[in-house]
């Protein structure tokens, strides 16, 4: 998207940590004008719509981030509370702990939990984080 296909008409930086722009985009060979809401990290990466960054951030206590800078949205995050780090998309969230196992899709099936899908135990923060971000692109 260049900054022709979108414009900021307001935005509203909150406490918690997150700003929410007001966007006009315009889409289709017409140009036709389409205003949305959008939510940003303090970092001015995207999460997602008002909903999501509510969730995310006041509900769970999630900070989100990008997985790495080629990702246009933000998936996965820490919690600092549960001490956890957290993979989602619009279809799943699971977070990952010390003890868990790094996320493989290929381990498990349907009655296993996403945290036991792994061969190899989780036993450091930075191993938690990647398997948060194993489990967020095997399910965006």
């Amino acid at each position: 998207m260049t900054d022709k296909d979108m414009e900021v008409i307001d935005e509203r930086t909150y406490k918690a940590g997150y700003v929410v722009r007001r966007e006009k985009h315009y889409v289709g060979d017409d140009n036709d004008e389409v205003i949305i809401r959008s939510a940003y990290n303090m970092d001015d990466e995207y999460i997602g719509d008002v909903k999501m960054a509510r969730l995310l951030i006041i509900k769970m206590g999630i900070r989100p981030e990008r997985i790495d800078a080629t990702h246009g949205i933000c998936s996965v995050g820490w919690c600092i509370d549960k001490q956890k780090w957290y993979g989602w998309s619009h279809r799943a969230i699971c977070g990952f702990e010390i003890g868990d196992k790094i996320f493989e899709e290929k381990f498990g099936n349907d009655k296993t939990p996403f945290t036991e899908h792994g061969s190899m135990p989780i036993h450091s923060h930075e191993e938690a984080r990647i398997a948060a971000a194993n489990f967020a692109s095997s399910v965006s």
